[in-house]
């Protein structure tokens, strides 16, 4: 056999970049991740404005229209405001991820929080025949800024009952686990495969078209949780597998 290292001594070369070369690679990635932050802020300004009129408008017809004109209003508003929510997580996204947004912690029960959130989502679970096993153990506080750990429960429950067929169950948990509390919720949903999770937290990552459009999903929900779970310096974990459902969880450090 030829020994390659014996006989072409010369042939190894180690190709270093030059300080210049560093430079210019580093200064390409900050304008990409600040025209990506100004992407961010534009599409909220520009949308949100416009949004706000048209909220407007839908609850005064809302209010004086007729019970036909009410049931297709109703159903306008309900997207108006679902696009309305998206814009406001944008914004915060940005600031979260550009250090403008502080996060104020203070002690908190997990478990109430995931209660609150369980009482703004009875209607649409009941809407959709879904019942929720409870098992709520975790009763100590955590660190957190109470309104962003509620919308990240909030995103979490929400994905639940989106992706779960009418009939089905959604578990709500919370446990102890040392020094950490962790909520989890999961559904009986259609799952993810193995290779999509890995991308499911990209911005805007869509898992299926035909199930972005039964599922009205933007892609983009599961990058702001991430993002404000690391942010109290807890972990975003997933368990899911195709025809089988989906467990999102969230840990976070207790007080």
């Amino acid at each position: 056999m030829l020994d390659i290292r014996k006989n072409t001594p010369d042939l190894i070369l180690t190709v270093t970049p030059s300080e210049t070369e560093i430079q210019l690679a580093q200064a390409e990635i900050d304008r990409l991740r600040q025209l990506n932050h100004s992407l961010l802020k534009r599409v909220g300004h520009e949308l949100g404005s416009p949004l706000t009129l048209v909220l407007a408008y839908l609850r005064l017809w809302q209010e004086q229209g007729g019970i036909q004109a009410l049931q297709e209003l109703d159903l306008v508003l309900e997207q108006a405001l679902a696009l309305k929510s998206r814009l406001s997580d944008l914004v915060l996204l940005e600031q979260i991820e550009t250090g403008r947004w502080r996060i104020l912690p203070k002690a908190f029960p997990l478990t109430l929080l995931a209660e609150r959130v369980l009482e703004k989502y009875n209607e649409r679970l009941l809407a959709k025949r879904l019942s929720v096993q409870l098992a709520l153990e975790c009763n100590l506080p955590v660190l957190v800024d109470e309104e962003l750990i509620f919308r990240v429960i909030e995103h979490l429950l929400s994905n639940a009952i989106k992706f779960s067929d009418a009939g089905t169950e959604i578990l709500l948990a919370t446990r102890g686990e040392g020094g950490l509390c962790r909520l989890t919720v999961a559904d009986q949903g259609p799952g993810i495969s193995q290779e999509q999770l890995a991308l499911i937290f990209a911005p805007f990552y869509q898992l299926d078209v035909s199930l972005t459009r039964r599922y009205n999903d933007t892609g983009l929900g599961l990058k702001f949780v991430r993002a404000i779970v690391e942010g109290h310096g807890g972990q975003l974990q997933v368990e899911s597998y195709p025809g089988k459902g989906s467990a999102f969880s969230i840990v976070l450090p207790l007080a």
